[in-house]
Parts: C-alpha cells; structure tokens; sequence
C-alpha cells in the first residue's frame, strides 16, 4: 500500500490589515485545502497543489 504524502501549510500573519489574512484563507480554501487547526492546513502533495502554493506566498 503505497502512502499518501501531504502538503502541510502553517501561516502567521498580523492581525490587521485583515485582507491579507482572508486573502490567504480564501486561496487555500479555492484549492481545497483543509483547516486543521487555526492557521493550519493540510492537502494533497501534487505538483498542481505545489505549484498553487508558490503564488499564494
């Protein structure tokens, strides 16, 4: 059984201004990331998913 590997993405932003922290909420959640505690993320490692989280950094 072969395992899966996962992105795991762990952010800390200021709390004002807040757009920078909804920014990065609503890009992780269009790529169908998973909140798994606050400000902790996790999903699928593929190239698509690597590549997405280089232009939302």
């Amino acid at each position: 059984m072969e395992k899966e590997k996962w992105l795991v993405i762990n952010y800390n932003l200021p709390t004002e201004p807040s757009r920078l922290r909804v920014a990065t909420w609503r890009s992780l959640k269009k790529l169908g990331a998973v909140n798994i505690q606050q400000s902790m993320w996790v999903l699928p490692h593929n190239d698509d998913n690597y590549s997405a989280l280089q232009t939302i950094s």
